[in-house]
C-alpha cells in the first residue's frame, strides 16, 4: 500500500472540507455584515430624526422667548426739531444692545437710554432724536435699527422706518455670530 497516495488523498479531502467550511464562514459573515449594515442604516435614520426633532425643539424654544418690538409712534416737540420715538415690546422681555439711526436726517440723543437697556413687556419706551440740519418734520424719513437680545441669549435686529406718513417694521432677523461681531456684541 502506498501511504503517500493515501496521505495525499487525505490532505485533499481535508482541504476540500476546509474550503467548504471557509466558504460557509464567508457566507455567514456576509449575512452578518448585511444584518449589521441594516442596523447601522436604522440607527442613522433614528439619528436623523432626533436631529430634526432637536432643531424643531430649538426653534420652538426660541419662539417661546421671542421679544416683539413694535413702533408705537413718534411725537415732535412743539416747534422743534426734537421728537420722541416710542417703542413697545409686546413679546417676552428683551435687552436693547444697540439703538442706532441709519438715516442721515436724524441724530439720536443718549439721555437715560444707554445700552444695554432692559425693554420689559408692554412698557412704552421713549427715545429722543433731533433732526439734522436741512431736515424738518415734513421731509425727514427716519430709518433706525434696534439690536436686542432675548432671555436665552439670541440676538435680533429690527429695522424700522418712520416719517412722511409711514411708521413700520421693515425687517426683523436673528443675527448670526458674524453679524453680532460686526455690531461689536461679541
Amino acid at each position: 500500500m502506498d501511504y503517500s497516495a493515501v496521505f495525499t488523498d487525505t490532505i485533499q479531502i481535508i482541504s476540500a472540507v476546509g474550503s467548504l467550511a471557509t466558504f460557509g464562514a464567508f457566507l455567514f459573515l456576509f449575512k452578518r455584515d448585511v444584518s449589521k449594515q441594516e442596523q447601522i442604516d436604522k440607527l442613522a435614520a433614528i439619528a436623523s430624526a432626533l436631529k430634526l426633532q432637536f432643531e424643531q425643539d430649538k426653534e420652538n424654544t426660541r419662539l417661546m422667548f421671542l421679544p416683539l418690538i413694535q413702533l408705537f409712534g413718534y411725537q415732535f416737540w412743539n416747534n422743534s426739531k426734537k421728537f420722541n420715538l416710542t417703542i413697545r415690546n409686546v413679546g417676552k422681555p428683551a435687552v436693547i444692545r444697540l439703538l442706532r439711526t441709519v438715516s442721515d436726517s436724524v441724530v439720536r440723543e443718549e439721555g437715560k437710554y444707554v445700552a444695554p437697556y432692559d425693554l420689559n413687556t408692554l412698557n412704552e419706551n421713549e427715545f429722543t432724536f433731533t433732526l439734522a440740519n436741512g431736515f424738518d418734520q415734513e421731509n425727514a424719513q427716519i430709518v433706525f435699527d434696534i439690536v436686542f437680545s432675548d432671555q436665552i441669549g439670541n440676538t435680533y435686529k429690527s429695522t424700522f422706518i418712520s416719517g412722511k406718513g409711514i411708521s413700520r417694521l421693515t425687517e426683523m432677523k436673528l443675527l448670526t455670530s458674524i453679524e453680532k461681531k460686526s455690531y461689536n456684541l461679541i
